[in-house]
């Protein structure tokens, strides 16, 4: 299992606060409003796709089961196949937090 460290959760952490403005104890919250789970997805899709960290690794750095990160993964996969802007935001993200890998 390829834990997520530290210092690529608050890279990750960090991007998406700053794209949706929302706070990182927004993402780790159990607060389920979409403007603050979509952000929360999109986290847990570019985690996974920069660091190969496993869905339960992601769950535990943010306080959510394997079945909500992959929920949340598959959800934000298919707004990528569907809304060429939202796919834009989200490449735009990966970019930023690859820098600071």
């Amino acid at each position: 299992m390829r834990v997520l460290l530290k210092s690529e959760r608050i890279a990750v952490e960090r991007a998406i606060c700053r794209h949706f403005d929302v706070t990182e104890k927004d993402l780790r919250s159990r607060r389920r409003p979409l403007v603050i789970a979509r952000p929360r997805q999109v986290a847990f899709y570019v985690a996974h796709k920069l660091t190969g960290a496993s869905l339960k690794a992601l769950g535990n750095a943010f306080g959510k089961d394997d079945g909500t990160v992959r929920w949340g993964i598959n959800t934000i996969t298919n707004l990528i196949d569907t809304d060429a802007r939202f796919r834009l935001v989200v490449e735009s993200i990966e970019k930023e937090v690859a820098a600071c890998l």
